[in-house]
């Protein structure tokens, strides 16, 4: 009995990690990408909340 709970508990472990992990379990995920002038005059492919973090401008 021992030795199974062994096997198991590991197998257990990684497997519900995988699943926190995929995202598929109703986890919110960044909003697509805009374009975003940064303070150096860079252009950027950002979320908005980034843009807005980084004080870029949306183009």
């Amino acid at each position: 009995m021992k030795a199974k709970l062994t096997l198991l508990l590991p197998v257990l472990t990684i497997i519900s990690f995988n699943l926190h992990a995929s995202g598929n379990q109703g986890g919110s995920t960044l909003s697509p990408e805009i374009k975003c002038e940064l303070k150096k005059g860079q252009t950027q492919a950002l979320p908005p909340l980034y843009c807005k973090i980084f004080n870029g401008k949306p183009l």
